[in-house]
């Protein structure tokens, strides 16, 4: 099969893909460093990586497209044997297993997709290790008789022979099997790809859904606008990220909120919000979206439109509002009490040594869930897995470069559960040595600052060709964004012989 490029690209809805996590090697030397690459991941979050749920080896930034690749060093000490990495991210944790050895596995060129087909216009992220560091990377599509069926668009590999991107399959492309190179000096890894027929692209662009494309044939080539959610679900009357590339520089996006799919949600969509002259001068922009506290729960599709007939759309998967939200975002529980199944955190401890293990409790948590503890709305901490009951009590390990000084545990899980509990890192170990929790009354559940995005250290790489994957401020990402109602005064339990303060109160 064969395609001409296309010319102004019929937006493709794109499933969620599923994250996954690739090593450059399995078999690894202590002190020796191993590449990575991650898809699949929440949009512009930050990336934590650890050993065993224990060291930190880096942090890194998730971009546009969830992908994200670089290089981790194993600390000189790691024992031999089995081993495993945690790659942390709002609401997602994949655990690869690894070996140290003395004998460690060379790495090769590896290239990792999100999916194993697409739509034609459609896009596909990924990333790939082992590459020739600084060499010029090719991607071509190729059909079963070797021919080339789209334009190679070129990129460069990082430093650390890496590289994270997405490129999109022109929308005249036959749906058939192909195969998906990506090309270096010396180095042909391909992955096997399927191209389904394109969804229907008739969407109504432009601010009031009248745009569209004359028809003349006479626009230039250009790569399909694109729409990606920090997160597939929310809450009613929670907030939600979002990150647009191929828009019109300087123009303003309009964003409209539709039940269901396809044209069913494009009949009834109404307007949720405007940017006026927001798109960046690279065609991009990030920001955040409020959604109607009466949204009904269930499948939803948002369209992002500019003028000139320019649109995208993201589906999304809306929720009932969290414990606590009700559709308002101000107040405290009437009567000041705790509400039975209220969700509830605490720590066992005011005061802890940097370096030293603090433990937690939570209640009335979604069971089964995936709960991620924070260090002050920053470098994630661990991840847990919410028992049947709704509760989790463990203990996380406060880094040992913790600055002395006020803190504080934030504690996240989907839909839209944000909450936190306060705690001071003392200069010295008088809280107990780096090993024990001390002792002392908590003062969690202030409701302090709202938290704000965090930043990682920037995947490596050369700019793409063909879709954008930065652009201005990070979308917010995951539960984190959510805002919850203030939940009363945090009420003292006993945990363990020490008291606690259980904090209720979300910032």
């Amino acid at each position: 099969p064969t395609a001409a490029a296309a010319t102004v690209a019929a937006p493709v809805e794109e499933a969620a893909a599923q994250p996954q996590v690739q090593l450059g090697s399995d078999r690894i030397a202590a002190g020796g460093t191993v590449s990575f690459a991650v898809t699949g991941y929440p949009a512009d979050a930050r990336l934590t990586v650890k050993l065993d749920k224990g060291k930190v080896l880096g942090t890194f930034t998730v971009n546009s497209v969830g992908t994200a690749a670089g290089r981790l060093t194993l600390p000189a000490d790691t024992a031999e044997g089995a081993h495993q990495f945690n790659f942390l991210a709002p609401n997602t944790a994949v655990h690869p297993g690894f070996t140290v050895s003395a004998d460690p596995a060379p790495e090769t060129a590896k290239v990792l997709t999100a999916a194993p087909s697409t739509a034609a216009g459609g896009r596909l992220p990924f990333a790939v290790t082992g590459y020739p560091a600084g060499a010029g990377l090719t991607v071509k599509l190729k059909a079963a008789d070797g021919s080339s069926v789209q334009p190679a668009p070129a990129f460069t590999v990082g430093e650390d022979g890496t590289f994270a991107g997405s490129v999109t399959v022109p929308v005249t492309t036959a749906a058939a099997d192909y195969r998906l190179y990506f090309l270096a000096p010396g180095t042909n890894p391909f992955a096997p790809l399927t191209v389904t027929a394109p969804s229907d692209g008739s969407e109504d662009g432009g601010e009031d859904g009248s745009g569209g494309s004359d028809g003349s044939g006479d626009e230039a080539e250009t790569a399909a606008p694109t729409a990606v959610l920090a997160a597939a679900e929310a809450p009613a009357g929670g907030k939600l990220g979002f990150t647009v590339a191929n828009f019109p520089a300087g123009g303003t996006l309009t964003v409209k909120m539709g039940t269901g799919t396809g044209d069913d949600a494009k009949a009834d969509a109404a307007v949720l919000q405007q940017f006026e002259g927001a798109i960046g001068e690279d065609g991009t922009h990030s920001g955040e979206l409020t959604l109607p506290a009466d949204a009904t729960a269930g499948e939803h599709t948002l369209f992002f439109l500019a003028p000139g007939g320019h649109s995208a759309r993201a589906a999304l998967t809306v929720t009932a509002a969290a414990p606590g939200n009700g559709g308002s975002t101000d107040g405290e529980t009437p009567g000041g009490g705790t509400p039975s199944g209220e969700p509830a955190v605490a720590v066992t401890a005011s005061e802890v040594a940097a370096g030293g293990k603090l433990g937690f409790t939570v209640a009335n948590f979604p069971a089964g869930g995936t709960l991620t503890v924070k260090l002050d709305d920053g470098e994630i901490l661990d991840t847990f897995t919410v028992g049947e009951d709704g509760a989790v009590s463990d203990e996380v390990t406060v880094p040992a470069d913790t600055a002395a000084g006020a803190h504080w545990l934030r504690f996240l899980a989907k839909p839209g559960y944000t909450y936190k509990a306060d705690f001071t890192v003392t200069a010295d170990s008088a809280a107990g040595g780096p090993d024990t929790a001390g002792t002392g009354s908590a003062t969690g559940g202030t409701g302090t600052a709202a938290s704000t995005g965090s930043t990682g250290t920037p995947v490596t790489g050369g700019s793409l060709t063909t879709t954008a994957t930065t652009g201005g401020a990070l979308a917010s990402t995951g539960a984190s964004d959510v805002t919850l109602p203030l939940a009363g005064a945090g009420a003292l339990v006993v945990l363990g012989g020490a008291a606690v303060a259980v904090a209720r109160r979300r910032t």
